[in-house]
């Protein structure tokens, strides 16, 4: 019979794990608020058009008046939804309210929200695919992978003073001032 043992110790495990995770979490996701920028553009642009333009997004994303008629609540009511996500996103980034819990929680709503919109509003638009419709699904698709990068890297978000600078990619390290 063959003894198992550790090919580790407990201490030498120790030693090769204490500095695991040390310069990433106090690293800064410099590209933060470029992110947050691009997606406050986003939402902020389908707020508008999902609010003020309804009923022409219905009549392009369906064929039949009756669908389009039945598509126009659903989409203000999606409308307003983005103006609470925008507004809650918005004051956890600002003042470092719980964003890890805020943007997992908007990453899931996401996901579930693509879903419940592939059987709802995208059933005409997607059997018959155009270059637009593809280029918004591909933008709505980028837009998740962004806030999911918000989700992950949560813990290292920039200071205050530098959560709406969007040179802070290239900004020195020595330009910012000492916390």
């Amino acid at each position: 019979m063959v003894q198992k043992s550790s090919l580790v110790s407990a201490d030498e495990l120790e030693a090769l794990l204490s500095g695991v995770g040390t310069e990433r979490a106090a690293s800064v996701d410099v590209y933060f608020p470029l992110r947050s920028f691009f997606l406050l553009l986003l939402v902020g642009s389908w707020i508008i058009r999902l609010l003020f333009f309804t009923d022409s997004l219905a009549a392009q994303l369906t064929q039949s008046a009756e669908a389009a008629a039945r598509l126009t609540p659903y989409l203000y009511f999606r409308g307003w939804f983005l103006v609470l996500i925008l507004s809650v996103a918005f004051y956890a980034y600002h003042n470092n309210w719980y964003p890890a819990l805020v943007y997992g929680g908007f990453f899931f709503s996401a996901a579930v929200n693509f879903l419940f919109d592939g059987f709802t509003v995208y059933t005409q638009v997607l059997s018959y695919p155009a270059p637009l419709s593809t280029f918004f699904l591909m933008l709505r698709f980028f837009a998740m992978y962004m806030v999911f990068q918000h989700f992950r890297n949560a813990g290292r978000i920039p200071p205050k003073h530098d959560r709406w600078n969007l040179l802070l990619p290239w900004k020195k390290p020595a330009d910012s001032p000492a916390p």
